[in-house]
C-alpha cells in the first residue's frame, strides 16, 4: 500500500504503521475492500487506509464568533465564516500525537 500524498491538506493523527495495524484487527490485511474506495479518499482528503478514512469521518466542524474551527490531521484550522479565509493553523505535537 502506498503511503497518502496528502495533498489536500487532509489525512489522520495516526501514523501509517498504526492504521495498517487497525486495517489488519478488522480483516482488511490485504488492504481495504474495493467498495470503500480508498483511492478517492487519498486524492480528496489525503487518507489511504480504511482506520484512516473511519478516523477522518469522525471530524467536525465547531461555529463561534463568526468563525468556523476544525481539526484536520494535525492541524487545527480557523477559518472566517463569512467567507472562508483562513484566520490561523495550529499544528498538534506532543508525545502522544502520532503523525
Amino acid at each position: 500500500m502506498k503511503p497518502s500524498t496528502q495533498t489536500k491538506g487532509g489525512g489522520v493523527a495516526i501514523s501509517q504503521v498504526s492504521q495498517q495495524t487497525l486495517d489488519s484487527s478488522v480483516g482488511f490485511s490485504g488492504g481495504a475492500p474495493a467498495a470503500a474506495n480508498i483511492s478517492v479518499a487519498d486524492k480528496n482528503v489525503g487518507v489511504s487506509t480504511v482506520a484512516g478514512g473511519w478516523a477522518y469521518q469522525g471530524s467536525r466542524a465547531a461555529y463561534g464568533n463568526e468563525q468556523r474551527l476544525n481539526a484536520q490531521g494535525h492541524f487545527i484550522n480557523s477559518i472566517r465564516a463569512k467567507d472562508g479565509v483562513a484566520n490561523w493553523r495550529a499544528e498538534i505535537s506532543g508525545a502522544q500525537i502520532q503523525i
